[in-house]
């Protein structure tokens, strides 16, 4: 996990090389956003299915201002209740990617713009499990 900032207010992801989208817990939105009824969630048909069978309940996305280090752009976020409980939120691939984020493993840190931002808890903890979305070919990988 990583430090960053939702709508102005620090928080803290899971950075998922294998997600291909970004998810947030309903109740982290409604912390960062004073109240879940300030957000507008629009309505998606999409499923997160994860390799155990099991699938995440969807409410919706929300597009939300985002921030790691000094990279900042509007991201968009599958609201999701059943995260494990000390996760938040989860940033996949693709925003990663349009942030210019880099991955030192041996180091224990991110970098984003030759910023550092180390790890919140150190990557050998995680476990894995895989999902996908509306049955895609493209797996997505969940670190909790």
């Amino acid at each position: 996990m990583i430090y960053c900032r939702y709508n102005g207010v620090r928080g803290s992801t899971l950075i998922d090389t294998g997600a291909s989208c970004n998810l947030i817990k309903s109740e982290f939105l409604s912390e960062i956003c004073g109240s879940i009824h300030n957000v507008e969630i629009k309505p998606t048909t999409s499923n997160i299915n994860c390799a155990n069978n099991s699938t995440l309940d969807c409410m919706g996305t929300v597009d939300l201002p985002f921030s790691i280090g000094s990279s900042y752009s509007v991201q968009r976020f599958y609201v999701v209740d059943n995260l494990p409980a000390s996760v938040k939120s989860i940033l996949g691939i693709w925003t990663m990617k349009a942030l210019g984020v880099k991955i030192y493993l041996n180091n224990d840190n991110v970098r984003c713009q030759n910023i550092c931002i180390p790890f919140e808890n150190r990557i050998a903890k995680a476990t894995t499990v895989a999902c996908n979305i509306n049955g895609s070919k493209n797996c997505s990988t969940l670190r909790m």
